[in-house]
């Protein structure tokens, strides 16, 4: 084992601790608190975490939410051959990439930076953990400097309207937060994809980009997605189980 294997398998170690108090969900899931928090952060900050660069990125101020649209033109309409473009880990990306100095930066820059590696080796649950330990920085920032939790929505949203722009607002379907919905025009399918897929890697945040076989969008945050091998996804409707 080398020295990175050695210290990717320290880390997981913490996360998989079960002493912390952690909370549950409605799934009955580990759900994080504050101290919680504290006691991953101070437990990561002994393993002396070496300093990982990042690509910086100019932090931009337009609307302190998230952006959340939906192209009324397509809505209750089934749209076939659809594609969802994902920012991953789209706020903590941010955060890593704004050069911000606040507590326990250092360490959430290592995580983020090596969370694909981490998720290789650690249990479902030691993941999960992980994953909220990560996403719960954004309120830890928020609890004591609200500002700058406007600059890193602001930044997001900022970067989701340039990405809108690439695609053409005209082809989008729906945006919401780190994720956008388009359709293509077939005769120019592949140059189409290929140009998101530049500005895509110009800006050097992770992504993906995922084929669906159709789409019917009800209202913002409430549609139905088709897949030939995966089925149906409902978002946004409540479920019932057959009696």
């Amino acid at each position: 084992m080398n020295t990175a294997q050695e210290l990717h398998f320290n880390v997981a170690t913490i996360f998989e601790l079960e002493s912390y108090k952690l909370g549950k969900d409605d799934l009955g899931n580990p759900m994080m608190t504050i101290p919680a928090w504290n006691n991953i952060a101070f437990a990561l900050s002994c393993l002396n975490l070496p300093k990982v660069e990042t690509p910086s990125i100019e932090p931009i101020f337009t609307k302190s939410s998230s952006l959340i649209e939906l192209n009324e033109t397509y809505i209750e309409k089934l749209i076939e051959n659809v594609y969802i473009f994902s920012f991953e880990n789209f706020y903590p990306e941010i955060i890593c990439r704004l050069n911000l100095t606040y507590k326990d930066m250092h360490t959430f820059e290592y995580i983020v930076t090596h969370k694909s590696e981490l998720k290789k080796i650690l249990s479902k649950q030691g993941y999960h953990i992980m994953k909220t330990w990560v996403n719960y920085y954004y309120g830890i920032i928020g609890s004591t400097n609200p500002i700058i939790c406007d600059t890193i929505k602001g930044t997001g949203r900022s970067i989701m309207e340039k990405m809108i722009a690439a695609i053409s607002k005209d082809n989008v379907i729906f945006a919401d937060t780190d994720e956008i919905c388009f359709v293509v025009n077939l005769a120019r399918q592949t140059q189409h994809l290929d140009n998101i897929k530049l500005y895509a890697d110009y800006l050097q945040l992770p992504y993906s980009i995922e084929h669906y076989d159709g789409i019917i969008p009800f209202r913002k945050k409430k549609h139905i997605l088709f897949k030939s091998l995966d089925g149906v996804h409902i978002r946004g409707f409540k479920k019932w189980k057959r009696m």
